[in-house]
């Protein structure tokens, strides 16, 4: 009887070390995941554009790129660009027709824009799957 209570007590240790280990490595993950957010909430717009091959901001890009600003955060400004980089299409008119795509639909947030982007996928797919011969 004794040697069973033993090895309750074992599992039980061993049970509340796991959930320790679990919980720390999971507070860990949270961490890093805060750390990047805010690595990337860092990052202005502009400089996102231009470090990521856009081109140099300045006449008319410029221009344009302050009325987008007063429309959209940075935020939606980036994820509009990181679709643009997806499509491999890194260019100033790419991007202004999806930005003119999310002003049409009244994009205000970063999950509505997500919305967005999902649906122009869903719709590009069911395209190119009915023109497979």
């Amino acid at each position: 009887m004794k040697i069973k209570e033993d090895n309750d007590l074992d599992k039980d240790k061993t049970i509340m070390e796991l959930n320790t280990k679990v919980e720390e490595k999971s507070s860990e993950i949270n961490s890093l995941k805060e750390s990047n957010k805010n690595k990337e909430e860092q990052i202005s717009a502009s400089q996102f554009y231009e470090d990521n091959g856009f081109g140099t901001i300045g006449g008319y890009a410029a221009q344009m790129f302050i009325e987008w600003s007063e429309v959209f955060s940075d935020e939606i400004l980036i994820l509009a660009m990181k679709e643009a980089i997806e499509n491999d299409a890194k260019h100033w008119k790419y991007l202004n027709r999806i930005l003119e795509d999310w002003k049409s639909k009244n994009v205000k947030t970063e999950a509505h824009a997500r919305k967005a982007i999902a649906s122009f996928r869903n719709r590009t797919n069911r395209y190119k799957n009915s023109n497979i011969v």
